[in-house]
């Protein structure tokens, strides 16, 4: 099958229009990904998702918040891949079975795929704390240099398009 002329397009030739194969998810413009994302017929309208890419520390961040009805899952990524996969749960501490409204909250963090490290540990402990999300949540977070302000940034821009 003959391929589109452009070294950017997935695009497979089909006579006069082409049908699109496969697309990136961060592809170089975050306007063509939103405009996949909701022409899919296949897409059940009960999944509420955004993507869009802001500047943080002036190095380009692609975003994506998918809300599931059993999770949330987030992508964070200033290297345009998934990186490490992370599963966050929410737990409270109990008084004699009863959840206080002053009770502490206790974040249970798996790296499911990828190598686990300490410093990315703490950076999606630090997120899932300032995103208060009921629901698990199921985090890639792919920022090579990660430090404190940088984790705080991100929440707020997440915190800004929150969907769930």
């Amino acid at each position: 099958m003959w391929r589109c002329s452009s070294w950017r397009c997935r695009q497979r030739w089909a006579g006069p229009t082409c049908k699109i194969a496969m697309a990136s998810l961060f592809d170089d413009t975050v306007n063509n990904l939103n405009a996949i994302v909701r022409s899919a017929p296949e897409r059940p309208n009960s999944v509420k998702s955004q993507v869009f890419a802001k500047l943080i520390d002036g190095i380009r961040t692609d975003f994506c918040i998918i809300v599931y009805s059993n999770r949330v899952f987030v992508i964070v990524t200033q290297c345009m891949k998934i990186g490490n996969l992370y599963s966050v749960r929410q737990d409270s501490t109990q008084k004699d079975g009863i959840f206080s409204a002053s009770a502490l909250f206790i974040y249970e963090i798996k790296c499911i795929l990828g190598a686990e490290c300490e410093v990315v540990t703490q950076a999606v402990r630090l997120l899932a704390e300032k995103l208060d999300i009921s629901r698990p949540l199921l985090l890639s977070l792919t920022v090579p240099a990660l430090n404190h302000s940088t984790v705080i940034h991100i929440a707020e821009i997440l915190l800004e398009h929150k969907c769930w």
